[in-house]
């Protein structure tokens, strides 16, 4: 991260390449919009400083969430069953499903659904989600 805060080129250069631009040194996920975006950096002033304020800010966080995935960390010692009980959802899209039947179904405006029927819904989400 801090190579590209350096060099932003790193990654908008026409000479970009997954090998020195991705973390993880694997191959671009869709190398179509990388193309997409690199066509146009001569059109976007700007990209090379707002990449580096992103990474700028990213950097911490990133820091924070990942060396519990280095060799010996947390999670690489992590036992099966461990990592298997401290799973969950990488979203909160069930959460946010069962908000949208709340507010959807008029208890912020004028009707009054059943309360009761609207948590089987949201339980019916979740199930249907997780299956």
């Amino acid at each position: 991260m801090n190579n590209v805060i350096e060099n932003p080129n790193i990654l908008l250069s026409v000479d970009a390449t997954y090998t020195i631009g991705a973390m993880d040194g694997k191959e671009w996920e869709n190398t179509n919009v990388v193309d997409a975006v690199l066509k146009r950096v001569p059109e976007l002033p700007h990209l090379s400083d707002l990449v580096v304020v992103f990474f700028k800010g990213a950097c911490g966080t990133w820091k924070c969430f990942t060396t519990e995935f280095t060799p010996g960390g947390i999670i690489d010692s992590a036992t099966d069953l461990q990592k298997e009980l401290a799973w969950m959802p990488a979203t909160n899209d069930v959460m946010k499903a069962c908000l949208d039947l709340y507010v959807n179904s008029g208890v912020l405006t004028h009707g009054h659904p059943s309360i009761y029927s609207m948590h089987l819904q949201c339980i019916r989400e979740m199930i249907l989600s997780h299956s």
